[in-house]
Formats: structure tokens, C-alpha cells, sequence
């Protein structure tokens, strides 16, 4: 019986428009004399896992100099992001007793952002971050276990709700139920285990 409920943020509770973020990949890249990517690269870059290899064999920069470049050109990210209207739905559900966690790599300040549009406070409920945490990325499952950890849940009770191919890996490598919600943004290459298209579907596709 699922008992707790982890969320991803991006592209699963928050949406971050394309053009955004393929600006600030084109921008990074550019100041390391990188071509830029094609659109179809770009989406693989951004929703498949192993990143760090990807940007190394396609982008042919190393991973952590992206990535310095990257977090500087990433600093609209609080002003880009736009709320999907289900999410009202995590207090719905939590007020039916259901234990409620955050796991994502999102940088700190854009998590505290994140929580305070989704109307929680700050220290309200249990959020996880890897890179404040300088745990592994994802699909490694220490920050998951974690965030497990820190609510009092066992992997037989959690759910991790995610968009991702990654999201998918990281919860099976938890031993977690994974679900996705399929916001139309990327065709997946994994099967997960449980599909949803909006939150409100959530508590029916954890109880089969």
C-alpha cells in the first residue's frame, strides 16, 4: 500500500518552456566555442539520462565546464517557470494522510522558488536536493532514498512521480513504484510502470 508521495519538479509539477531552456544550452555552449544542438538533440540532452556523457560525446565540451556555463546563463529560471494548474492537488492529498516529499537536481534557489509557488514553506515538507546534497545525479537512487529516509517511508510505500526516462530508472533503482505523468512533452524509451496525464489521476493509478 502506497503511503508517501515524491515529486520531480521540473516538467512534472513546473513547466519550463523549450525556448527558455534551449537559450540558455545555446548560450552556454557558445561561450565554450560549442556548436549549438539541434532540436532533437537538445530534447535528448535534456530528458534522457546520463547527461554528463551525452554533453561530452555530443556537445564535445566537458561536462563540468558546461555546467559552470550553464548555472551563469541559467538565471531566469524563477521568472520562466509557469505552475501546472494540477498540482493544487498535493495538498488534496496530503491532507488525506498521505506523506508528501520533493527530490530533484534543481539548484537551491530555484527549489525555494519552486516550493513557495507551490504554497508550501519552506522547511514544510521534506525536499531533497542532489546538488545541495552533492549526492550522484539521477538515475543513481541515493537522494530518493534519502528523501525516503528523511519521511519515514520504505520503498514498498513510496511512489516517485516524475516526466522522465531518468525519473523512471531512479525510482526502480529505489525499488519505488514509478509514475510518470505525461505532460506532451517527450516520448518516453522506458515503460513505466504506472501513466498518468494529470495529478487528479494520481490516487487511482497508485492503488492498482
Amino acid at each position: 500500500m502506497i503511503k508517501a508521495l515524491i515529486f520531480d519538479f521540473d516538467g512534472t509539477l513546473i513547466h519550463l518552456p523549450q525556448s527558455y531552456l534551449l537559450d540558455v544550452v545555446n548560450k552556454s555552449l557558445e561561450s565554450l566555442n560549442a556548436e549549438k544542438p539541434s532540436v532533437k538533440d537538445f530534447k535528448r540532452f535534456w530528458y534522457e539520462h546520463e547527461r554528463d556523457n551525452f554533453i561530452q560525446e555530443k556537445f564535445r565540451v566537458e561536462a563540468q565546464e558546461f555546467w559552470k556555463a550553464f548555472n551563469i546563463f541559467d538565471k531566469e529560471r524563477s521568472k520562466a517557470s509557469i505552475l501546472y494548474p494540477d498540482t493544487l492537488e498535493i495538498k488534496a492529498l496530503k491532507s488525506k494522510g498521505y506523506k508528501i516529499g520533493f527530490f530533484t537536481g534543481t539548484n537551491p534557489a530555484t527549489t525555494e522558488h519552486y516550493l513557495e509557488i507551490l504554497g508550501f514553506k519552506q522547511g514544510e515538507e521534506t525536499t531533497v536536493n542532489n546538488w545541495k546534497e552533492c549526492l550522484p545525479p539521477k538515475p543513481h537512487p541515493a537522494g530518493l532514498e534519502l528523501c525516503m529516509s528523511r519521511i519515514k517511508t520504505k520503498p514498498e510505500e513510496t511512489a516517485y512521480i516524475g516526466n522522465g526516462d531518468k525519473d523512471i530508472l531512479t525510482a526502480r533503482n529505489a525499488k519505488v513504484l514509478d509514475v510518470i505523468i505525461d505532460r506532451k512533452e517527450y516520448r518516453l524509451k522506458e515503460k513505466p510502470s504506472a501513466r498518468i496525464e494529470s495529478l487528479q489521476e494520481l490516487e487511482e493509478a497508485i492503488r492498482k
